[in-house]
């Protein structure tokens, strides 16, 4: 969470009432690119994106 807000113009949004599950969101059109969530004590990353080396360097950046 603290990355995503790093990025301009990126905030996060609290989508469901019965859980703790942040979308991160772009402001400019209020799409999600992130969803973090705990399903039963497991931490989870959705992450859409279409590009393999942004996808290569937000995993790298995120396990460093």
């Amino acid at each position: 969470i603290k990355y995503c807000l790093e990025l301009p113009d990126v905030y996060e949004d609290y989508p469901f009432q019965d859980d703790d599950s942040v979308t991160m969101k772009l402001k400019k059109n209020n799409k999600w690119f992130a969803l973090i969530m705990n399903v039963r004590g497991e931490e989870y990353l959705n992450i859409k994106t279409n590009d393999v080396e942004e996808l290569s360097y937000l995993i790298q950046t995120l396990l460093s």
